[in-house]
């Protein structure tokens, strides 16, 4: 086993989990032989230290779920980490509904902010989809908020 490579590689992931893929330039750029590189990722994956699938959960979970953040936005910065694409799609429809309210809770919490600024639910729509949010999300948390309201 490659052990300064590996150790390299241990430390590097602990500080913040990272996918295979990043790992493995962040190696490279560092200089490891390919064959050092491979071995520490074969490793690495064996002992599930790095595991590109928990890390797109747990990370969705984070941004989306609790943190409220677009879809669209985390998503984007999946792909950027070298994410396989399918596997994220397939990942973000299992977590459909946990996704779905946890944007329902931040097209909440920014609706009631720009609400108390007295805008109308016109301009409060236009600055939700500035900020990345989609129409059908806002549309379903306007008709959720006015059946509210009116029951």
């Amino acid at each position: 086993m490659p052990g300064s490579c590996l150790d390299y590689a241990m430390n590097y992931i602990y500080r913040f989990p990272k996918t295979e893929k990043e790992l493995e330039i962040q190696l490279l750029k560092k200089g490891y032989a390919k064959e050092d590189i491979e071995k520490t990722l074969i490793y690495l994956k064996e002992e599930t230290y790095i595991d590109d699938r928990k890390f797109v959960n747990l990370y969705l979970n984070s941004e989306v779920v609790r943190k409220w953040k677009p879809i669209f936005v985390v998503k984007w910065k999946l792909l950027s980490k070298w994410v396989d694409k399918e596997m994220l799609e397939e990942i973000i429809d299992s977590m459909e509904e946990d996704i779905e309210w946890g944007i329902m809770n931040k097209i909440e919490q920014e609706s009631k902010k720009l609400k108390a600024k007295g805008l109308d639910w016109i301009t409060i729509i236009r600055k939700l989809l500035a900020k990345w949010y989609k129409l059908d999300a806002i549309k379903k948390y306007v008709e959720i908020w006015q059946k509210n309201k009116i029951d």
